[in-house]
């Protein structure tokens, strides 16, 4: 599985994205999501005092109003240009990121660094509150510790993850056979402890299935595994499992947990949730994970499969994500469920929160909210046909296309949508997610908007009126050859012959006149011509 692409970078190379002027705002203490920040950095034992705006802020004199743009003290001057710095090298730029930049300096000219402030529970920007010497020493021991795991992998979920040094154990700590084996080692050796024996081959066998297919081996599987003494026995049983269809049938029920499968509900034959042959999407999902589909790929067509291949019905069964969450009473429920869902699937985030306020605890702000569902506002779903079924009662593609591309969205006060204010948001990512989205025009096949013009609809049709046709004359002739035909019998089966012709006459016509509206030439004689016999068939 070395060459299999293990997955879409949809976070960016940002790191949190927390300035320090969205971190100071006017009022008595700092927001959740910027104190959780430094919390994080620092650690629990941060102290309470630095849950205040004075942390990069001049304090207000006494009994003066709090200005709404309150200057920033010497540690907020440097910050706030060390960000600056930071953005135009490339690298991350977050609270943390200037926190690290700027911690060894003195910006208050105190006598001791910002770092050793901050761990103490002073101000690094206010010379006049400087940590005692019992602090100091105090302080020297935690910044120590702070910085110590600096060497080790930092991970960080608003960061792009890189891979981190595999690290070099003696064989002695455990067989190690590849470098998840070299980590699992060297945490052992740190903590003291022994690896556990490696599993008899009946066991792993039993392991290594259940796993890949949710299936225990069976007695012929085991005993054929039993006597391969190759080196590559154990390869080979991965590649058969990973070939077997239960695996994809095993690992889409997990995917489809994430993605939130479900067939569609309603009252009586009202469909109010989801929609009706839903399946197509699950069996999708179940195929793709067998045929190693790209997880980058899996997720651009659940997203927009109707724009990047709108004339593979295969590919557009995919966006069952999209139509999966449908709701007939309410478009406003319909559109919460698309964001916050598809935050949750492939971002990772409750970027919901932010519906009505700006996030408590992650970067992601109110009116990002609003521009992330700018991309999905123009969207609605339909049920296009499937080859050589005519009636959608029956079977159908559930997709999402875009209704109306016009479609603008505006951020609603708290969240309610009976008060839009502002002026429309242009579609976006959020800073710490990337940031840009660059908006392009998608040049889509006729069949996409008109699905009824597909060959194989009209093939389809045409086949249909053509039986139809068949039987009505079958019907015809029956009747009138028996030896008393009833007349109203005869009239009747007549009739439907001829109707049955008309159409099919009518049929080709209509056919025929688009045809020549695709080819420019609508208004020209021959168009004419075709849509005169449509009309009068």
């Amino acid at each position: 599985m070395s060459d299999r692409r293990q997955g879409w970078r949809i976070t960016s190379a940002r790191a949190l994205a927390l300035a320090i002027a969205a971190l100071l705002v006017p009022a008595a203490m700092a927001r959740p999501p910027h104190r959780k920040a430094l919390a994080d950095y620092i650690g629990s034992g941060m102290a309470r005092k630095l849950n205040d705006c004075r942390v990069c802020h001049v304090a207000p004199e006494p009994g003066a109003d709090d200005p709404e743009d309150r200057p920033h003290n010497a540690f907020g001057r440097r910050l706030k240009a060390v960000r600056g710095e930071l953005k135009r090298a490339g690298k991350p730029s977050g609270i943390v990121a200037r926190v690290q930049a700027v911690g060894g300096e003195d910006s208050d000219g105190d006598g001791v660094s910002n770092l050793l402030e901050l761990v103490t529970g002073h101000f690094p920007g206010e010379a006049s509150d400087r940590p005692g010497e019992s602090e100091l020493a105090r302080g020297r021991a935690l910044v120590a510790a702070l910085e110590r795991p600096r060497g080790d992998y930092p991970w960080n979920p608003f960061e792009r993850v890189s891979r981190p040094a595999v690290p070099v154990v003696r064989a002695a700590s455990g067989a190690i056979h590849n470098p998840i084996d070299a980590f699992v080692a060297a945490e052992l050796v740190a903590r003291g402890l022994s690896p556990r024996p490696e599993a008899d081959r009946p066991t792993l066998l039993r392991r290594l299935t259940l796993d890949l297919t949710g299936l225990p081996p069976t007695p012929d599987e085991l005993h054929a595994f039993l006597e391969d003494d190759s080196p590559g026995a154990y390869e080979k049983v991965v590649d058969r499992l990973l070939a077997s269809p239960r695996y994809g049938e095993r690992w889409g029920r997990h995917w489809m947990d994430v993605w939130r499968y479900s067939d569609w509900a309603g009252w009586g034959q009202q469909v109010r949730d989801s929609q009706p042959h839903i399946w197509h999407w699950r069996d999708w999902i179940v195929e793709s994970l067998n045929r190693d589909l790209p997880y980058d790929r899996m997720v651009v067509a659940m997203l927009a499969a109707d724009e990047d291949s709108p004339g593979d019905l295969g590919a557009l069964r995919a966006t069952g994500y999209l139509a999966r969450n449908y709701k007939l009473l309410s478009r406003e429920k319909w559109m919460q469920d698309v964001v916050d869902h598809t935050g949750q699937a492939f971002l990772g985030v409750t970027i919901g929160c932010s519906r009505c306020h700006d996030h408590m605890y992650d970067p992601l702000l109110q009116k990002e909210y609003y521009q992330v569902r700018a991309i999905f506002e123009p969207h609605n779903v339909r049920m296009d046909l499937v080859p050589s079924v005519l009636d959608t009662k029956k079977d159908g593609i559930p997709r999402a296309f875009d209704a109306q591309p016009g479609a603008v969205t505006r951020l609603f006060t708290r969240g309610d949508d009976r008060y839009p204010t502002g002026d429309p948001l242009p579609p976006g990512v959020p800073e710490a997610l990337g940031g840009s989205l660059k908006v392009e025009a998608v040049a889509l096949p006729l069949t996409a908007v008109a699905p009824h013009r597909r060959k194989d609809v009209i093939r389809a049709e045409i086949a249909a009126m053509l039986d139809a046709l068949g039987k009505a004359d079958d019907a015809y002739h029956d009747e009138s050859e028996r030896p008393s035909p009833d007349p109203e019998s005869l009239e009747r089966t007549r009739a439907e012959y001829v109707v049955a012709q008309f159409r099919l006459v009518a049929r080709y016509a209509v056919e025929r006149a688009e045809e020549l509206v695709d080819e420019g030439k609508k208004g020209s004689k021959e168009w004419t011509e075709a849509a005169r016999s449509a009309v009068a068939a």
